[in-house]
């Protein structure tokens, strides 16, 4: 029987079609963007989300994620309307930035121990920046002043908890949890577990290696291909990939202010790269992801507004 292909396969194949005519038109962009990309992951990326990823997978298979619900559960029924277990990816969330949350969310999910429901809501409270990247190389680095770092940190991290909030009472039901036969059964020795969880980080962070490549390319291609003014292009590049984008804000073009406004809304959407790394967490369940798209939308608003209070005190 043969396989019928809708409108949304023909319009995928036809962007696949163009994007590959454009990297073969523009080798040297395309050789240049992925080196840049790669610099990235082994000087940034991968030293800083692979301790993070192992033990993300750790809390999740010792059960650390019982004892940190426990703890933080009078908190997150309130806020969120979840299981105190999602405590767990939001807190490693707000250390380790994305998608460390989103692994350990999907984690608990595979194990029973969350619903289906809790975990598409953990997924839109738990995947941020994290503050390494905000404070030092947004703030510091780019706009080359600390104290407007902590201010971003501030906005983004206020925002996706305001944000995780609206989203838990828009998307809410969906308690069910996967059949037992499904779960991913306990691991009985101490050592399975943590070779597993070195085993997992490794994993996580190659195929978050391989989204922020791509996605480089593909900014550095676009620039060499369309010029756009500033700030557009600024927009246009954090709309694919927080890196680039936050790197292409330049404080000689407008002021301080707008551009630290600027940076609030590239921070907080976070890019095409990094809601990739989290539909990819989530590609092999029953997981909706909707929630988490809608959620990153309220984000990027609301951090842009509360940047823009708080630089006039």
């Amino acid at each position: 029987m043969k396989k019928k292909y809708g409108f949304s396969s023909a319009v995928f194949l036809l962007a696949v079609c163009v994007l590959f005519i454009i990297f073969l038109a523009f080798p040297e962009e395309t050789s240049s963007s992925a080196r840049k990309g790669i610099s990235v992951c082994l000087e940034t990326l991968i030293p800083s989300l692979f301790p993070f990823f192992v033990l993300s997978s750790l809390t999740v298979s010792l059960g650390l994620s019982k004892w940190i619900g426990k703890l933080f559960s009078r908190f997150m029924s309130p806020l969120f309307r979840s299981s105190g277990k999602t405590a767990s990816p939001f807190v490693l969330g707000l250390l380790s930035g994305f998608p460390v949350g989103a692994s350990t969310a999907v984690g608990l999910y595979k194990r029973g121990e969350i619903s289906r429901g809790d975990c598409a809501r953990a997924l839109s409270f738990s995947n941020n920046p994290s503050v390494g990247f905000i404070v030092s190389v947004a703030g510091a680095g780019i706009l080359r002043d600390i104290h407007l770092g902590w201010i971003l940190y501030l906005s983004v991290t206020v925002a996706s908890v305001l944000s995780g909030m609206v989203t838990c009472r828009v998307f809410h039901g969906d308690n069910r949890f996967l059949a037992k036969e499904e779960a991913v059964s306990e691991e009985t020795s101490l050592l399975k577990k943590f070779l597993s969880a070195v085993r997992d980080g490794g994993t996580g962070v190659l195929n978050v290696s391989a989204f922020v490549i791509f996605f480089s390319v593909l900014c550095g291609v676009l620039g060499s291909v369309i010029s756009l003014p500033y700030p557009l292009s600024a927009f246009i590049s954090g709309f694919f990939e927080i890196a680039t984008g936050a790197s292409s804000v330049d404080i000689s073009l407008l002021s301080l202010y707008e551009n630290t406004i600027i940076m609030s809304a590239i921070l907080a959407w976070s890019g095409l790269s990094v809601h990739s790394q989290v539909l990819f967490c989530v590609a092999d369940t029953d997981v909706s992801p909707f929630p988490y798209l809608f959620s990153k939308l309220v984000t990027t608003l609301l951090s842009a507004l509360f940047t823009a209070i708080l630089l006039l005190f």
